[in-house]
């Protein structure tokens, strides 16, 4: 065996070597006191020793024997992975791993750090407090045997994973949950959740399996007023997430519902309440959601996101919607392309922020209905305000026809002039008129209507977007 002490930056460089030669598989590597050692080709060494250095990999290093770094209480060393596969039979001495790629090792004492990707870790964890997944960023863990080290999700203000390949050898526990957080327990079907508090921001979070057993874990963070979501990896796993409640009001009865995880196309959605309930009333949470009321046999319904960018839909019938205190950016649905008639009051929509989208209009054949005498006045008492009652808003897939039933909307508070009209008759003229953009496909109306349509498996749907 043959000592190596790295005197510069470059480890593939011989003269940054006090022997002049780049370490090989059978070295023994001192890096002391030095910020920034990087690596630039596949490199090897027997042992490695980190003392308050930094080290950065830009390939890979195999380790054959320990690698070992200055203990936390001392100036701390790093490495820092960008995709990389760092291997060694162990780590030790308190060394932090920080970045995405792959770790492979027993950690003894250390702290691997997902931060800006996917941090793959093979190996066990007997000891040390915390391993970190940062913002955005996802923490895999996959040990054949015990990993007792807890995961902390650190200033994950948006989303981030922890996968765990082994769940029941997992004992560590998380801590700096909040509502962003989605924990993969792969090849456990947990069929029910229950999270209860144990002191002011501990919980204890029990897992019913499909074949009977149990599975706890400890958690920490955020989350008064939230519960656990399980939902079907689709290979034998689970994902858990935690999600608000939200409030039901329905036909007089109050109780606490809860969404399920939002899986559709609207980026920025976290989660979904689809409520068939009659003469529904829902209060959504401050997160961003998607809530739909579709029982088409109700004589009055209501949503209020309670703030957040939602997108709500009040489906067929007469349906109160609000973006509720806070909301910015939120997207209202009226859907003429089912049948029956629809007249949905939105109670605080706002212009240049919030977008309200009329499914099923299409150019030449639907249009505001101008026989309407007072538009800016009509509507429910106490939310009276702009009104415009469409004809003919067609099903999906449908580019001639007509509609016997009205689909109306009124955006409480609003004019004919907080959307760029003098009056119907002006309205329908800029929409009969509207210039064709190419870019968009779409037609331009004016600065605050849009006309266009999508296309999915589903079909063609044409929309006119109100902004």
């Amino acid at each position: 065996m043959t000592t190596s002490i790295i005197i510069s930056t470059r480890w593939n460089a011989a003269e940054s070597w006090a022997n002049l030669a780049v370490p090989d598989a059978a070295s023994d590597v001192l890096i002391q006191n030095i910020s920034n050692v990087t690596i630039d080709a596949v490199s090897y060494a027997n042992t490695l020793l980190l003392n308050s250095s930094t080290l950065t990999l830009n390939s890979d290093l195999t380790i054959a024997g320990a690698l070992t770094g200055t203990p936390n209480s001392g100036a701390g060393s790093y490495i820092d992975i960008d995709g990389e596969t760092l291997t060694a039979a162990s780590y030790a001495g308190g060394v932090i791993i920080q970045g995405y790629g792959v770790v492979n090792g027993d950690i003894i004492e250390g702290r691997m750090s997902a931060i800006n990707g996917t941090l793959r870790v093979n190996g066990n964890s007997t000891s040390g407090v915390y391993d970190f997944v940062s913002n955005g960023a996802t923490l895999e863990i996959n040990n054949t045997g015990a990993y007792t080290k807890g995961i902390a999700f650190w200033n994950t203000t948006g989303t981030a994973d922890v996968v765990l390949y082994n769940p029941t050898q997992f004992t560590g526990g998380f801590t700096g949950v909040n509502l962003g957080v989605q924990i993969h327990l792969v090849g456990i079907n947990a069929v029910t959740a229950h999270l209860s508090e144990i002191a002011t921001g501990s919980y204890n979070l029990e897992l019913g399996l499909s074949d009977g057993r149990s599975l706890s874990y400890h958690v920490a963070g955020s989350l008064l007023g939230n519960t656990a979501v399980l939902t079907s990896d689709g290979n034998g796993g689970t994902f858990i997430n935690f999600a608000p409640f939200f409030s039901s009001f329905s036909n007089g009865v109050s109780q606490d519902i809860i969404p399920t995880i939002y899986t559709g196309p609207v980026p920025g959605l976290r989660y979904e309440l689809i409520d068939g309930t009659q003469n529904a009333v829902i209060v959504g949470s401050t997160s961003n959601e998607f809530i739909k009321l579709s029982s088409i046999n109700s004589v009055g319904k209501a949503v209020d996101g309670n703030g957040g960018s939602d997108v709500i839909d009040g489906g067929v019938g007469s349906t109160f919607m609000s973006g509720g205190a806070g909301h910015s950016g939120s997207t209202f649905f009226l859907d003429g392309r089912v049948s029956g008639a629809t007249w949905s009051t939105i109670t605080d929509f706002r212009t240049g922020s919030d977008q309200v989208t009329i499914w099923g209009f299409i150019k030449g054949v639907s249009s505001v209905d101008a026989s309407f005498a007072d538009p800016n006045n009509d509507g429910a008492v106490g939310y009276t305000g702009l009104t415009l009652h469409f004809k003919n808003l067609l099903p999906s897939g449908q580019s001639t026809g007509t509609n016997v039933d009205l689909n109306s909307i009124t955006l409480s508070g609003l004019t004919l002039a907080d959307i760029g009209a003098s009056s119907l008759a002006d309205l329908n003229n800029q929409i009969d008129n509207a210039s064709y953009i190419a870019s968009t496909g779409q037609y331009h109306v004016n600065s605050h209507l849009l006309i266009g349509q999508t296309n999915d498996a589903l079909g063609t749907h044409g929309y006119l977007f109100i902004h």
